[in-house]
């Protein structure tokens, strides 16, 4: 009796989350992507419907590209605050940085944030401008039939993806933009009443307004770029594995025909994913090189620190930058793994045998499976390596050497 009314509670929600999903309009908060993208001037283009038909206003294109100024003109002023590290350059920017510890290296730290977020500004300039990018992706707009998944795997598909879109662009970025801000503000009035650090008081106000636009840009092209790589690479993963699944069903009915059009259906995900790798494996090049030595100065801010308070700030801001790096590998790794988990049920289906394979059905089961004996399929720190379970061990040991590197031979200077 128990059992029963748990399974019914059980098959209860399930049914009301699947009602739900095809009840929506908008399974996976694509709109809402769509919209964050067009408020904070991603793309030039108004909706997805303007990206669609290449219409681009001349207004969103003025502020566009004056987004894209005000970014690089903030992150030369950071890189020569870090460079010079002198007074009088400190109150000449009117920069309240300049009354904590190691101001240079905190400049530096603000620097690397500042090119990453402007890098993805220019991959996302590049996606707009090359049509071929618009069939592919036709795949995350709101219609269920391109996904091409199952109930099991298109629900956890969308419940993942509308979680990450409806609280990550929502008030989790409004928080950590609000709680920088917030400190900014208050270290410039801390700084404006330190009687060691004279400035203006009008180049102050007008320094952090256009700091708080720039703060504003940046994590938004970050948070943006972040939450669409998301959902690609989850809908790829889903997709694999929901191949795995199929073959693995006719692998025990031993039908090799069924067993054929699952490799087609591989291939089909397989160039797929690979066209994603073309935008993508820039963008992780640049996590991968840029935010490794942000982690190791934040956390040695964060450990170095004797203020309470500032300790927490540098520790959130660890949470949030290790958290984006974090699902970024996993994602990516585990990517691969699904691409490539054949092998093994394929070799016992092909060494079976009381099993009748015709040859020319053998002979292409078998250049799949050197196929998955080959190159890995999935994402790649630009052309130098594929983002795997052991990369992203390498990466973890790197981090962690990178500060202790660092933290003699830099900081203790």
């Amino acid at each position: 009796m128990l059992t029963s009314k748990v399974l019914n509670i059980i098959f209860g929600v399930k049914h009301r989350i699947t009602n739900y999903i095809n009840e929506n309009s908008d399974e996976i908060g694509f709109k809402f992507i769509e919209q964050f993208c067009a408020d904070h001037y991603c793309f030039i283009a108004g909706s997805y419907e303007d990206f669609l038909n290449n219409n681009r206003p001349k207004k969103r294109a003025l502020i566009f590209w004056i987004y894209n100024i005000l970014m690089w003109l903030m992150n030369i002023r950071f890189l020569l605050l870090a460079i010079i590290n002198k007074p009088w350059i400190w109150t000449l920017f009117a920069e309240p940085i300049y009354i904590m510890r190691k101001p240079n290296v905190l400049s530096l730290a603000i620097f690397i944030g500042g090119v990453l977020a402007s890098i993805g500004q220019i991959i996302f300039f590049n996606i707009e401008n090359r049509p071929e990018m618009r069939p592919i992706l036709q795949l995350y707009s709101t219609n269920r039939y391109h996904y091409r998944l199952s109930d099991k795997y298109y629900r956890k598909f969308c419940l993942k993806s509308r979680f990450m879109v409806k609280y990550f662009l929502g008030p989790f970025f409004k928080t950590v933009v609000f709680g920088l801000i917030l400190s900014y503000i208050v270290l410039v009035i801390k700084a404006y009443f330190d009687s060691d650090f004279e400035f203006s008081l009008m180049r102050a106000i007008v320094n952090t307004i256009l700091l708080s636009f720039w703060c504003n840009h940046c994590i938004a092209v970050v948070w943006a770029g972040f939450v669409f790589f998301y959902v690609v690479s989850l809908h790829l993963k889903y997709s694999f594995r929901q191949i795995k699944d199929m073959m693995k069903q006719n692998l025990r009915f031993r039908n090799s025909i069924l067993i054929i059009d699952k490799i087609h259906k591989h291939d089909y995900y397989s160039k797929l994913t690979l066209d994603w790798n073309q935008h993508f494996k820039y963008i992780l090049f640049i996590v991968y090189f840029l935010t490794t030595p942000l982690l190791n100065i934040l956390l040695y801010f964060t450990l170095s620190e004797v203020n309470i308070y500032l300790r927490i700030f540098y520790g959130l801001l660890i949470f949030n930058s290790s958290y984006i790096v974090f699902i970024a590998n996993y994602i990516s790794s585990s990517l691969s793994s699904s691409a490539h988990d054949f092998t093994s049920d394929l070799y016992a289906f092909l060494s079976n045998k009381t099993i009748i394979i015709p040859v020319q059905h053998r002979l292409k089961i078998c250049s799949f499976i050197e196929k998955l004996c080959g190159p890995v399929i999935g994402y790649y720190c630009y052309d130098f390596f594929p983002f795997t379970n052991y990369a992203f061990y390498q990466y973890i040991s790197i981090v962690s050497c990178n500060y202790i590197l660092m933290n003699s031979l830099i900081f203790n200077v």
